[in-house]
């Protein structure tokens, strides 16, 4: 079962690469204030949580693209980069065909003090971190 959740998972992170291309937008608070951002995921890499072959860390190295309302926030320009932690999740979908799901989670992820180390290790070896 975990060479199976391993190549399905690896299967899910061929997808992302693929599409890292793709702008991905977010919603961000700043003083209240709602604001559209744009990102292109430069780089990532992922992590499995040590002993739960069912959750997977990424970091991801972002680079905004664009800003919806220009002029908002002076400090902010397109080509910052930005960084993120997101997780996925395996998620047993009951009376399904496909029964098990890779689920994705962009809430702030809970990581173990040695998981994060190993995380930011790997980041930076990777050339996604400095």
């Amino acid at each position: 079962m975990k060479k199976e959740l391993k190549k399905s998972f690896l299967a899910l992170m061929n997808k992302k690469q693929k599409r890292n291309e793709d702008e991905i937008n977010f919603l961000m608070m700043n003083e209240g204030d709602k604001v559209n951002h744009g990102f292109v995921c430069d780089k990532f890499i992922y992590h499995q949580e040590s002993g739960n072959p069912e959750k997977y860390f990424i970091f991801e190295r972002l680079v905004r693209k664009s800003i919806v309302q220009e002029g908002y926030d002076e400090k902010l320009k397109k080509g910052d980069v930005e960084y993120r932690i997101v997780h996925y999740i395996l998620s047993r979908i009951p009376k399904s065909k496909n029964t098990i799901k890779w689920v994705f989670i962009d809430s702030s992820p809970l990581i173990p003090h040695k998981e994060f180390e190993k995380l930011i290790a790997k980041a930076k070896k990777k050339g996604l971190y400095f």
